[in-house]
């Protein structure tokens, strides 16, 4: 009788490797033909690129990924696909020290645009928003590391030797007694909406002071918005790479002007409220935890245009902002392009296009460059010869 319980286990095992194998390759095939996955939101690099594929389209990956993170939860698991949780629970990734010579050759770059600006009196700021871990609260498992806060410090350090400052927002949380974990997401990189309009806050007023404009001051103040909070919405980055219950869902909350809005963005053929004209509601209808795109796709439709222009038809004022960045400018976009007449957008990888004649256009420029994505990364301070 044990012997026949054995045979069968090991039937009942061998027939879901082979049933499972074959629904894999059927799942292959389709992705290699249409490119069409039910989750790849992930894939890790296994050397072969046929084992990476059939990786990317696993079936049931995203349920897979799921019972992992599970298991090395329960058990207490620290790591998980390069991805590490902190002792309050948050996900990060890696980083490695950037190399000396490539944060002095970012900082000299950004030197050089800064002296051209100084000169035109076009007043600017280089901000660094929050990272995942507080550089004065790391929450690091003992024995564990990272350096992206130690890299983003070499770079304040560097550049302000040329003698410009840095709007270090890291910094300015701490003084002010701010829970830097409370401005970030748990499951990803970004930071949330609330710290949107923290940074608002402090960068409208400035501009608005030496620009000598009015702007409108209901857009700063949250009680003159609805804030909704979509409860268990959004699984990030790092979410994607450990599933649903290795450390939990992300509420995501939005801003929804209780006053009149008109803004229009041409690149997108928008034009109407903030919300249609950038604010999309459609995601958060529904809860799809196999996409991490949640921030990208409520704030500003998941548009990937490397240049965007946002104009405010009501502005209190004739204003041009620039920005250049990353991502993280979608949070506070809503309450600059409510704030200025115009507000204009370049991806920080595409600051080549950034020449004399292209500043001059602007009253104001606002650099957002993250400390773990770009620091030692020259692609993204590829600023023109000025003369």
């Amino acid at each position: 009788m044990q012997r026949v319980r054995h045979f069968l286990q090991t039937g009942i095992f061998l027939l879901l490797v082979v049933v499972l194998g074959i629904v894999c390759m059927y799942k292959y095939g389709r992705f290699k033909l249409t490119n069409e996955t039910d989750y790849n939101e992930w894939a890790a690099d296994l050397g072969s690129r046929l084992e990476t594929d059939i990786a990317s389209s696993f079936y049931q990956k995203f349920q897979f990924v799921n019972l992992n993170g599970a298991v090395r939860s329960v058990i207490g698991q620290r790591e998980m696909n390069n991805v590490q949780k902190l002792n309050n629970g948050k996900l990060k990734m890696y980083h490695m020290p950037a190399d000396q010579e490539g944060i002095d050759h970012c900082a000299f770059q950004m030197s050089r645009i800064s002296s051209f600006l100084t000169a035109r009196g076009i007043p600017f700021i280089y901000m660094i928003p929050p990272h995942s871990i507080s550089k004065y609260d790391p929450q690091l498992p003992s024995g564990t590391f990272d350096y992206a806060n130690d890299n983003g410090d070499r770079f304040v350090e560097a550049y302000r030797a040329y003698g410009y400052d840095v709007w270090d927002l890291r910094d300015m949380m701490y003084e002010e007694g701010i829970d830097h974990y409370s401005m970030v997401y748990r499951t990803d990189h970004h930071w949330t909406t609330q710290a949107g309009l923290y940074t608002a806050q402090k960068v409208i007023p400035y501009f608005a002071e030496v620009l000598q404009c009015d702007y409108d001051s209901r857009v700063l103040d949250p009680d003159n918005y609805m804030v909704e909070t979509y409860e268990a919405q959004h699984l990030g980055s790092y979410g994607q790479r450990t599933g649903l219950y290795y450390a939990g869902i992300d509420d995501f909350t939005v801003y929804l002007p209780m006053f009149e809005t008109a803004v229009e963005c041409p690149e997108r053929g928008m034009n109407g409220s903030l919300v249609g004209a950038f604010i999309n509601m459609e995601p958060l209808m529904t809860k799809d935890y196999t996409n991490r795109y949640t921030y990208d796709y409520v704030l500003g439709g998941g548009s990937a245009v490397a240049e965007c222009t946002y104009i405010n038809h009501l502005s209190l004022n004739d204003k041009k902002i620039l920005i250049v960045g990353d991502s993280f400018y979608r949070t506070i976009i809503p309450f600059m392009m409510l704030s200025f007449q115009e507000v204009h957008y370049v991806h920080r990888n595409d600051s080549y296009v950034l020449t004399a004649e292209y500043l001059e256009r602007y009253d104001a420029v606002l650099f957002l460059y993250g400390v773990d994505t770009v620091l030692g990364g020259a692609a993204s301070y590829q600023f023109p010869y000025y003369e």
